[in-house]
């Protein structure tokens, strides 16, 4: 977007107020100019990778509400990748010299509008206008070095998706711009597929999750393997179905009356791509749950499309209900499912409650012998050096504390790809923290869950006897669940502690800050960590080093390394970051006491739309008239 043109002018106006005389020249600016161009894209994700699902009712039922444009992301497997569909058409080139010039007076290419006549090049359904930015520093550089050197790119959602364009054609599209953002009309309503009225906004994760394919190969073999182990068991065992449902009980609401060879249910079901294998699977009936309703609503509307795509309408039976699935019991063993699945995991595999709503599984859902998938978990750690990289000389390392804020001891974390150009090096070997096996008694399951202190190997140098220097300053774990009992483990691990023959998904890793230490170890060392877990939280407490041996004196802790930053300018910036939490805490459990969320998601999504498409509202696009909107609405 164009917010930062704003604050340049503002600088600008600042610069000219200090001038000694009003003649008096500006400092050289740099770029000088800004190129601005605009192309018709597809940006939203159509299938399932690796499975061939079509997620068309997904892509018409998400996008277009996101109130600020989406830079492009880097290049990765599961990344959802716009394509354009047009040639590029100028919007407007920028003078930032200009601007500076008539900071006060407002230069005429600081706000606009333009009509572009883009040509559809390759046939597609747009959903978004892509804006490319180059930069110009001066007639001393070629023009080819300058898109090389410093350009970028960002999407710009439309409020729909336009009908099935073929090249040849011009769509009309009006682009508007001032000092604090661009945005984009089409102008030919007729054009839009359907209504055009923003619908709710998912991040992007939600859609990178279901393009990993990594994730649902894993999933679909899974999902194969349970579900013909329960229809071969039921051949041999088959169970008496006689029993009757009780008419308006809770189970017979929700789930259904019990029959047919195997039943699944998929917890937390999201739109529905699971459930989906599952029926491919041979599935007989199949249970989605997800609590949240357009998500519950997007599922059928997926599930539908698939049956009807794949020739399997009326092989098995699908139902979505909307509901939170710990209120969910079935009341008798006919009642219940032969297999529970769910992908409830997260990057450091525990905080979306996989282990709650498993124990919950298997006491409520699943019959005697039935199977919960994935059917192990394994949390692995290590301790790593991570550092914030030097750019063009200028080291960043004393904006670590604020980087890396999240504390290990305070049971805070937050999610970091290691393998997206971070500078970091291991600084332990990985050691394991917890094994979960879901299908055990839950007896097991629970101490499988107790506290414990860890001896985490440290790392030897070229020579088993070398002395190294080492530094420390965070934590990262991830998870490696065995869905399958032949297929790969699914894992977020990094590269460089991924199991043999995973692939790369979209979960990045858990990363929290210790120390930082910095300290001299030689030979057999071990840094001793206490690792305590709730079942949906990890808290860890340093212990300290000591030799690898049995005999060895207790652990010490390394004196901290010495402060780049003042202590009490991290520790009030910590506390206005609690201050800001605690208060959202607070409105949110006003909200669950209210526990309307389909109301509450339509506020959300009516701000959401003032934001995206303020003009068809009577609003200014100005950032100061969006931003308290979002502020006050968005929760």
């Amino acid at each position: 977007g164009a917010g930062a043109l704003e604050q340049w002018r503002l600088v600008a106006e600042a610069l000219r107020a200090r001038a000694v005389a009003p003649s008096a020249a500006l400092p050289a600016v740099l770029p000088r100019t800004l190129d601005v161009s605009a192309a018709l894209a597809q940006s939203r994700l159509q299938e399932a990778a690796g499975i061939g699902l079509d997620l068309s009712a997904y892509a018409e039922a998400y996008g277009g509400l996101a109130p600020l444009p989406q830079a492009v992301p880097a290049d990765h497997p599961t990344v959802v990748k716009h394509a354009v569909v047009s040639e590029w058409c100028s919007l407007v080139r920028m003078d930032l010299t200009e601007m500076a010039a008539h900071a006060s007076g407002g230069a005429s290419d600081t706000s606009g509008s333009r009509l572009l006549p883009l040509a559809v090049s390759c046939p597609g359904r747009p959903d978004a206008v892509v804006l490319r930015c180059v930069a110009d520093f001066g007639p001393s550089e070629p023009i080819e070095q300058q898109q090389k050197s410093w350009s970028f790119e960002c999407v710009h959602s439309l409020p729909a998706r336009l009908e099935a364009l073929q090249p040849g054609r011009e769509v009309p599209v009006r682009g508007h711009w001032n000092t604090s953002r661009f945005w984009f009309e089409v102008e030919d309503v007729s054009l839009f597929a359907t209504p055009p009225l923003a619908r709710t906004l998912l991040l992007e994760w939600y859609s990178e999750m279901m393009n990993d394919a990594p994730r649902n190969l894993v999933f679909q073999q899974g999902i194969c393997e349970a579900v013909a182990e329960a229809r071969n068991a039921r051949d041999a065992e088959p169970l008496t179905r006689g029993t009757e449902v009780e008419a308006g009980s809770v189970a017979a609401a929700a789930l259904g009356a019990a029959g047919g060879g195997c039943r699944m249910a998929d917890l937390g079901c999201g739109v529905g791509v699971l459930s989906a294998l599952a029926l491919r699977a041979g599935a007989d009936e199949v249970v989605g749950v997800e609590i949240t309703p357009h998500l519950a609503r997007c599922a059928r509307r997926v599930l539908a499309g698939d049956a009807a795509g794949t020739g399997s309408a009326g092989l098995g039976e699908a139902l979505v209900r909307c509901a939170d699935l710990r209120q969910l019991e079935c009341e008798s063993e006919e009642e219940r499912f032969d297999v529970v699945v769910s992908e409830l995991l997260d990057a450091g595999g525990l905080g979306e409650k996989i282990v709650p709503f498993a124990r919950h599984a298997r006491c409520h859902l699943l019959r005697r012998g039935g199977r919960f998938v994935p059917g192990r978990l394994r949390i692995r750690a290590a301790l790593v050096d991570l550092r914030l990289p030097s750019v063009a000389g200028v080291d960043l390392g004393p904006f670590e504390p604020f980087w890396l804020a999240a504390r290990s001891s305070a049971g805070e974390w937050i999610s970091m790809d290691l393998d997206s150009g971070m500078e970091w090096a291991p600084v332990s070997e990985p050691m394991e923290v917890f094994s979960l096996d879901f299908n055990a008694p839950q007896g097991q399951l629970a101490r499988a869950l107790q506290e414990r202190d860890l001896r985490f190997p440290l790392r030897r140098g070229k020579r088993a006897d070398d002395a190294q220097t080492v530094r420390c300053n965070a934590v990262v774990w991830w998870f490696e669940a065995d869905v399958s009992s032949e297929g790969p483990v699914l894992s977020s691990a990094p590269t460089l502690f991924r199991p043999e023959g995973s692939g790369t998904t979209h979960w990045a890793q858990a990363v929290a800050g210790v120390g930082p230490w910095r300290f001299q170890a030689s030979g057999d060392f071990e840094f001793h960590m206490h690792a305590r877990t709730d079942g949906v939280n990890l808290t860890w407490t340093p212990l300290g080093l000591a030799p690898a041996a049995d005999d060895a004196p207790p652990p010490v802790l390394p004196c901290p390394e010495e402060p780049r930053v003042p202590p009490d300018l991290v520790k009030e910036w910590r506390q206005a970051g609690e201050d800001a939490s605690l208060g959202l805490r607070e409105l949110r459990g006003k909200l669950d006491d209210i526990g309307d969320v389909a109301r509450l998601q339509a506020v959300q999504s009516a701000a959401l739309h003032i934001a995206a498409q303020p003009a068809l509202l009577g609003l200014d696009a100005a950032a100061d008239a969006v931003a308290p909107v979002l502020k006050c609405f968005y929760m």
